[in-house]
């Protein structure tokens, strides 16, 4: 697959959304690494890695005797992560250009793996699964991001056009092969391959127009939004009726918008 078959898309206009997504969701990504044990010198997966924000911080965590195998299908997100660790003197970046829709996990030994909404867009996530668990070694940890209840997505007060806008998003998500809601197997299928699910927390965050979590689902729709178009599934007049939606309700200091889901899950291998 291309670049181009990604559901937003690699432009550079996703570059900056996928950046402020990891600005906002980061503190809480740090949580679940230290909880499982992420550390100097280990050799950790980031899967789906996308531009790599969390592969950077990675990097920092493993150090220079540790190692980070960032892996995505997209070779512009890979060349945004190479010349965001040359500028930032990391060495121990590893990058693999992979589609997992067509393509297997390279045969490498991990400590751990982290992975962050790349399950949910896979057309065989099982199958993914299983190859990154077999790359563990024996007490290697997976810790996982990924929508369970993406029907959340709610405004306050109620605006039809913006609510609207998300279902038919994940509806084409679905339709490109993918599932939203991909958590919920990912608890059904762990035990099966030898992983005990060791702590999780849900996060279904309210955000308002002016703390900076807000920018995060704004910059969602309004990328979504030109996507759909892009894609001759949305037309101009959509389009513009979905942004005017949102600037409205931005501009009512009361309003509010609720995120899907979330579920983190941490698994760890074990011994057969």
């Amino acid at each position: 697959m291309h670049d181009n078959d990604y559901i937003l898309g690699t432009h550079a206009e996703e570059l900056r959304r996928l950046g402020l997504q990891h600005t906002v969701w980061r503190e809480h990504a740090r949580d679940a690494w230290t909880s499982a044990g992420f550390r100097k010198g280990q050799t950790i997966a980031d899967i789906c890695c996308g531009p790599g924000y969390a592969s950077l911080d990675l990097a920092e965590i493993v150090g220079p005797l540790g190692s980070v195998v960032a892996i995505d299908r997209s070779e512009s997100f890979l060349s945004a992560l190479n010349t965001r660790a040359h500028a930032d003197g990391l060495q121990n970046i590893q990058t693999v250009n992979c589609d997992f829709n067509v393509q297997q996990m390279p045969n490498i030994m991990l400590d751990n793996a982290w992975a962050r909404w790349a399950f949910a867009f896979m057309q065989h996530p099982r199958d993914v699964l299983e190859q990154v668990v077999n790359r563990l070694r024996i007490g290697g940890k997976l810790v996982v991001h990924e929508y369970f209840c993406w029907e959340t997505w709610r405004t306050v007060p109620r605006c039809r056009p913006v609510e609207e806008f998300g279902y038919r998003f994940i509806a084409n998500w679905r339709l490109d092969g993918g599932e939203p809601n991909i958590a919920l197997d990912i608890l059904e299928w762990l035990p099966s391959l030898g992983c005990t699910v060791v702590s999780m927390r849900q996060f279904v965050r309210f955000a308002q127009p002016h703390i900076e979590l807000w920018q995060w689902p704004k910059t969602f729709v309004f990328v979504g939004v030109d996507r759909l178009t892009d894609l001759g599934k949305m037309s101009a007049d959509e389009a513009e009726i979905v942004k005017e939606a949102w600037l409205k309700l931005e501009a009512n200091p009361n309003a509010y918008i609720v995120t899907p889901g979330l579920l983190e899950i941490i698994a760890e291998k074990q011994a057969p």
